[in-house]
């Protein structure tokens, strides 16, 4: 992997739990896990109808250095989108480069 790919800084965060807020709404707490440099291409979109009404999604591809700590119950900050994980793939074998698919509810 050429390094010049890198050109945007992402943010790894994993989901440490809920808390209760004042309206005693269960919140999910996020932390982060690590900044890393990354290329986020996006790679596609849909809507579907879902209790009707409609809902929006847009996938996006996150390819960075290789790292076995991330999980498909974490997500990744860009720009200040969130994108959930939904798998995160290490395609040649060779430990260098983890693809990493997301989603984005819009």
């Amino acid at each position: 992997m050429r390094a010049g790919r890198l050109r945007h800084l992402v943010e790894i965060q994993q989901d440490t739990g809920t808390t209760v807020d004042g309206s005693n709404a269960h919140v999910a707490d996020w932390t982060t896990l690590d900044k890393v440099r990354a290329e986020v291409r996006p790679t596609g979109g849909g809507e579907s109808y879902r209790g009707m009404q409609v809902q929006a999604e847009a996938t996006t591809l996150v390819i960075m250095y290789f790292r076995d700590d991330v999980r498909p119950q974490m997500r990744i900050i860009h720009n200040g989108r969130t994108l959930n994980i939904v798998r995160a793939d290490e395609l040649c074998g060779r430990k260098r480069e983890l693809w990493v698919q997301c989603k984005e509810q819009l």
